[in-house]
This record gives C-alpha cells, structure tokens and sequence, in this order.
C-alpha cells in the first residue's frame, strides 16, 4: 500500500476524505490527516505541493464565495505548478453539500422528511457548462443548522447540530454529523448529484490506480 497524506479545514471534511479514500483507494493507506483552516491551510500550499513529490497529498476545501471550483483552485495554488500527486479538491459549495447530495440517506439519518432536503440541479458556476450540485441559496452548512435541523423529530440532534448562542453551529455539531459520514453516507449515491463530488472520487480512483502494487 502506498502511504498519503490528507488535508481537510475540520473534521467532516477529513472524515469525508477518509471514507471516499476507504471505499475508492484500497491502495492508498491514510499515514496523517492535517487539519488547516484559512489563512493557514493557503500558507502550506508550497510545502504540500513539494512534499507530494515524495508522499501523495489528497486536500479538500470548500469552494465558499468563489464563483467556480477552477478559480477556487486557481487562487489556492496562486501560481504554482501543481504537482502529479498534489490531489486538491473543491466542495460545491462546502463539504455539506456533498452529505445533501445523499438525499435519501442524510434524510433517515437526522429524521426529517427527504422533501426538506435541497435538490440537486444543473448550475452555471462561472463556466459554459451547467454542472449539477445541491441548491441551497446559502451555505449548506448554515441551511442545515439553521433550517433543515429543525424539521428533525429527534430533539437530540436538534440540540447537538442547531445554531444558537450566536453560534454558527451546534456546540456538538460534529459528534452529530460524524457518525452519519463514518456509517450511512453513501456517495455512490451522492455523487450522482454533485458533479465536484464525482470529480474527486475520480481524481482518488486515478491515484489508487498509480499505485496498485506497491509497497511502502
């Protein structure tokens, strides 16, 4: 198996890379999983870039307020040559999405109704071609802690996932969500849905294929 590194802004996007890698990469062995957010994840850039020459890097951010994945990645990499085994990734619009894109799966999970969860639809995101992603009209993370959440018959998780204090998330947001990616998330489903999603399952299916055979 072939050792790689991952890099997610926080914990769903690593647990969401984990699982695509365990179901797309049996060749692929995680070594270390590095949590970066902002300023501090487009400061390592350089040094993921160089370091993927030895060990492959496979990242995931969000896309946020940029108009398209391929600007998103044009202003993470500002000007460097990307490596071969730099894998970096773009969420439309943020990692939730591609938990959305599992409409019938998430809907089981938190206990609301499939017809409160976001369709997918063909967008136009800054390029010629319409590409399909969840629609949410706000951040997909906001519109499940704010709106989704609260269509749930569990009280628990309404407790743990929704906003309050002037929080953006739940204080136990993650322990909420994490099992739902780790258990039931299907994005063989998903990625039917999200055109980024499949994107990457595909940039991870090409890495795994590289290194079939081999042994660190």
């Amino acid at each position: 198996m072939k050792d790689i590194f991952i890099v997610g802004e926080d914990d769903v996007t690593k647990e969401i890379i984990r699982v695509l890698v365990s179901k797309y990469a049996p060749n692929l062995r995680i070594k270390r999983a590095e949590p970066l957010r902002g300023s501090q994840l487009k400061g390592m850039i350089g040094a993921y870039n160089n370091l993927s020459e030895s060990i492959p890097v496979v990242l995931l951010e969000d896309l946020d307020t940029e108009d398209c994945a391929p600007s998103a990645k044009k202003k993470l990499l500002n000007g460097l040559t990307q490596k071969e085994d730099f894998i970096v990734n773009i969420a439309v619009d943020e990692a939730e999405a591609w938990l959305y894109a599992d409409a019938e799966g998430l809907a089981s999970y938190l206990r609301v109704p499939i017809e409160s969860i976001p369709q997918a639809k063909p967008m136009r995101m800054g390029g010629p071609r319409a590409r399909m992603e969840v629609d949410t009209n706000q951040k997909t993370s906001m519109h499940l802690t704010k709106e989704l959440i609260f269509h749930s018959t569990d009280s628990t998780l309404i407790k743990q996932i929704a906003s309050s204090d002037g929080r953006c998330k739940g204080k136990e947001y993650n322990p909420a969500i994490l099992p739902f990616i780790q258990n039931m998330w299907n994005p063989e489903n998903a990625r039917l849905r999200s055109y980024s999603l499949d994107s990457s399952i595909k940039r991870i299916v090409r890495l795994n294929e590289k290194y079939a055979g081999v042994i660190d």
